[in-house]
């Protein structure tokens, strides 16, 4: 199967958040959108019903990060 790049602009910030979050699940982004694009397209639908746990969001990572300083 032929591959081709796709590219976006995105907030730093975001980029960073999501990148953390694609790795908290074990995946890089590129994998994450592959997946992502292939749900959608199976279900013919925007395919947003997508969480990680809530130990790894961003308001409880700040919290611990600031509990080990």
């Amino acid at each position: 199967m032929a591959q081709t790049t796709i590219h976006i602009q995105v907030d730093a910030e975001l980029k960073e958040d999501f990148e953390r979050l694609c790795h908290d699940i074990g995946m890089d982004m590129t994998t994450a959108f592959t997946v992502f694009m292939k749900q959608c397209v199976r279900k013919n639908k925007l395919f947003l019903d997508l969480s990680s746990e809530a130990f790894y969001s961003k308001a409880n990572r700040m919290y611990l990060d600031r509990s080990i300083e």
